[in-house]
């Protein structure tokens, strides 16, 4: 019986540095030590046989590598998840750069990977993705404002970009979002045209609902359907705008009615009205603006006596 072969360390020169080597007891040649894998108790610090070695014999007992590991993980499984937990606490600068680093040398591969497996269970993600919001549903909606805030310029640009290569869907989602959203599409409606004539646009949505359940319909008639929201002192005159305190709710024959028109001289002219509704929708705007009932008329009239002219592209 021939004797094993005693190996031992060497040195050899690479690219003119000289670097310590030793022999694979495998393929019998000399190669530096970064060539073998790592063990302490093995010559150098290293196993035996070479890595190229390691890849070889791997190829061929792959399967049979497998299912050893995977019969090992099984029984073994939580004693292997506590101290990969306990080496990752243990060397956690280490852990997360080499994650960076592997990352870096893998980037398009792990991102067409990701974009695959995310197609392929896509239902998995959402329900995850929901269960983790409703988790932490104020957390994540506080995180989400701050981070907007902190970067809007950045997130406008990319909407704006993203808008121009999509065009056919940016208008789909448009649509759909204006029939989901009908209330606050009236809203940046009103809002906008208060901006077109430099006046105050601070009209919120709950505002909108306050003055809907105040008056409960058209604030003149009382019909339920079709109902404007309508500015009280018209932006035309240059005064008021959209706001709390100028916005009345009125079915769509009134609002056309009324259309520019001082208010108190346009209601002089429609007998069918009843008295009583228009003095409660005075009373309330006087209230908002904290004015008695003659106070507030005076300064409609004051109003409409001192436009306010701009003019509107």
């Amino acid at each position: 019986m021939s004797r094993r072969k005693r190996i031992q360390l060497m040195k050899i020169t690479i690219n003119g540095v000289s670097v310590e080597a030793k022999e694979c007891t495998k393929c019998n040649k000399i190669k530096c030590l970064e060539a073998f894998s790592r063990h302490k108790d093995g010559l150098g610090g290293r196993v035996s046989h070479c890595k190229d070695c390691k890849k070889i014999q791997y190829q061929k007992d792959k399967n049979t590598i497998k299912e050893r590991h995977k019969l090992y993980y099984l029984k073994n499984s939580e004693l292997i998840k506590q101290r990969v937990k306990e080496y990752r606490i243990e060397n956690k600068k280490y852990v997360n750069q080499q994650h960076k680093l592997y990352y870096e040398k893998n980037k398009t591969r792990l991102k067409e990977y990701k974009r695959q497996h995310y197609m392929q269970n896509k239902e998995h993600y959402r329900t995850l993705s929901k269960q983790r919001y409703e988790q932490n549903k104020l957390q994540i909606n506080a995180y989400t404002r701050k981070h907007y805030q902190e970067n809007k310029q950045r997130y406008q640009e990319l909407g704006r970009k993203w808008c121009i290569q999509n065009k056919e869907l940016t208008r789909v989602y448009k649509n759909k979002w204006k029939k989901r959203n009908p209330e606050t599409v009236r809203l940046h409606k009103l809002r906008r045209r208060a901006r077109e004539y430099a006046l105050p646009d601070t009209l919120t949505i709950k505002q909108q609902k306050e003055i809907l359940d105040y008056f409960m319909g058209c604030g003149l008639t009382g019909q339920k359907e079709g109902i404007h929201f309508d500015h009280f002192i018209p932006l035309s005159v240059g005064h008021g705008g959209t706001t709390l305190e100028n916005m009345v709710p009125l079915c769509a024959e009134v609002n056309m009615s009324k259309g520019n028109k001082n208010p108190f001289e346009w209601i002089k002219t429609r007998d069918d009205i009843a008295l009583e509704k228009w003095d409660k929708l005075v009373d309330y705007l006087a209230m908002l603006n904290n004015m008695t009932i003659e106070d507030f008329e005076t300064y409609v009239y004051w109003c409409f006596e001192n436009p306010n002219k701009i003019e509107i592209e």
